[in-house]
């Protein structure tokens, strides 16, 4: 199926990343790629014209030699808020996946509040791609992390549809437990063997339901990890322990604002794990 990809380039390392996976996306899914650049509408025009210039040649440049006049490629700037004319250029373009370069972390838990990614993740409807590797071929080796919501059996889908689940990958299916009702079972004197039991059995069912979920997006080959722990630690834990390329988390509306779906959790990942991470939102 083709697909259609867009790319932020801001002149930095991290957009020479994202042009790369971009391209390699494209290819894969015999897309179109459009690659844009933001000018600031408030700088004078001589510098404007500059950076257009500048820009421009930078893009021209990270491309491959023979791809150059590909006519599937499309270099084009614009003036304005970044977050905007991605979002507008995405949806008159009916892209199918933006890919950025992973932001400056904020000296703020981890958190990149007010960042461009933040903005598109909250404001907009399309999976967004977060490069920091470079782009050696498809990805191989992903995890999901998933919850038992509607939004993560969506975001489950939507990976399936952008071709991110094949068969050829190995992917691996993590969920944390979280069992409040262990600590009041210890302190009513209730035995060890007993709780753990039931423990082991909270576990069991919920990696039936995880892969339930699994088999209705299409997916068979996933391995699943179910573990009495905190999110952040269970999926960081996975992303090194099997090597991860690529991390994939989904979205969902909290309060009307859209937040990531395991909140600052996710966030601090996004900001700290070595590999890609694909955010895909909810309501598409």
């Amino acid at each position: 199926m083709t697909q259609d990809i867009l790319v932020a380039f801001d002149l930095d390392q991290g957009s020479q990343l994202a042009l790369a996976r971009g391209l390699q996306l494209a290819e894969q899914r015999s897309g179109q790629l459009t690659c844009l650049h933001v000018l600031d509408e408030r700088k004078p025009e001589r510098l404007k014209a500059e950076e257009k210039r500048r820009a421009l040649e930078a893009m021209r440049a990270a491309l491959p030699p023979a791809r150059r006049d590909d006519e599937s490629i499309v270099l084009r700037v614009s003036e304005g808020a970044v977050e905007e004319r991605l979002l507008e250029t995405a949806a008159l373009g009916d892209v199918d996946m933006i890919v950025v370069g992973a932001p400056r972390k904020r000296a703020i838990a981890g958190l990149w509040l007010g960042s461009t990614v933040e903005r598109l993740l909250r404001y907009g409807p399309h999976p967004v791609l977060i490069t920091r590797q470079a782009a050696e071929g498809p990805y191989h080796k992903l995890c999901l992390a998933l919850d038992e919501s509607a939004s993560s059996r969506q975001a489950l889908a939507k990976a399936k549809q952008l071709s991110f689940l094949g068969p050829e990958t190995s992917l691996w299916a993590v969920h944390a437990l979280r069992d409040p009702g262990r600590p009041l079972m210890a302190h009513a004197g209730i035995e060890g063997e007993a709780i753990a039991e039931r423990s082991a059995r909270e576990r069991s069912a919920a990696a039936a339901r995880i892969d339930a979920q699994l088999h209705e997006a299409g997916v068979s080959q996933a391995s699943v990890i179910v573990r009495e722990a905190e999110p952040l630690d269970l999926v960081q834990e996975s992303v090194e322990h099997f090597d991860i390329e690529l991390l994939i988390l989904g979205t969902r509306g909290s309060s009307g604002v859209k937040r990531l779906l395991l909140g600052s959790t996710a966030e601090t990942l996004i900001a700290e794990v070595d590999c890609d991470v694909l955010a895909i939102p909810a309501d598409m």
